[in-house]
C-alpha cells in the first residue's frame, strides 16, 4: 500500500501544467503562444496525467486569470490520460463552452485521441492547425 502511496505522489509531482504565465525553458513553445491569437490561450501538459497530474491540470484550468474565447490544452507531451482523467477534461470542456469558452485539446497520439473522441471533445492534431479552425469560425 505505501508502494502505491509513494508511485502517485511521484507521479504528481512529475505533472507540469504549462501556462505561458511562467518561464518556460522551450523556446519553441514561447514563440508559438506569442503568434497566438489574443483571444486564443494555450495550456501544455508535460508528464503523466492520471492521478494527481489530473488534479494539476484542473487546478491551471479553474485558476486562469481570463475567460478566453478559444483554450487549447496541449496533451502532446502528456502521457498516462486514463478515463477518469479523460471525463475530468470533459467536464471542464462543458463548463468552458457554458462561459463562452470553446475547448480544443491538441494531439497526435491515437490512443489519446480515441479517450478525447468517446467522451466527445474536439480534438486537433496540432497547435497550428486549432488556431486555422478558429480563425475560419470567426
Amino acid at each position: 500500500a505505501l508502494a502505491a502511496l509513494l508511485f502517485v505522489q511521484r507521479m504528481s509531482a512529475a505533472a507540469h501544467v504549462v501556462s505561458g504565465d511562467e518561464e518556460d525553458d522551450d523556446p519553441a513553445a514561447v514563440l508559438r503562444r506569442a503568434l497566438l491569437p489574443d483571444d486564443v490561450r494555450l495550456l501544455e501538459v508535460r508528464g503523466p496525467l492520471f492521478f494527481g497530474g489530473a488534479d494539476q491540470l484542473r487546478t491551471a484550468l479553474d485558476n486562469l486569470p481570463d475567460r478566453p474565447r478559444v483554450l487549447l490544452i496541449d496533451l502532446e507531451s502528456a502521457s498516462g490520460l486514463d478515463v477518469t482523467t479523460t471525463r475530468m477534461l470533459g467536464d471542464f470542456a462543458r463548463r468552458g463552452k457554458a462561459r463562452g469558452t470553446q475547448v480544443i485539446f491538441v494531439t497526435r497520439n491515437t490512443t489519446t485521441a480515441l479517450a478525447l473522441r468517446r467522451e466527445g471533445l474536439e480534438r486537433a492534431l496540432s497547435v497550428e492547425r486549432a488556431v486555422a479552425r478558429v480563425r475560419l469560425s470567426r
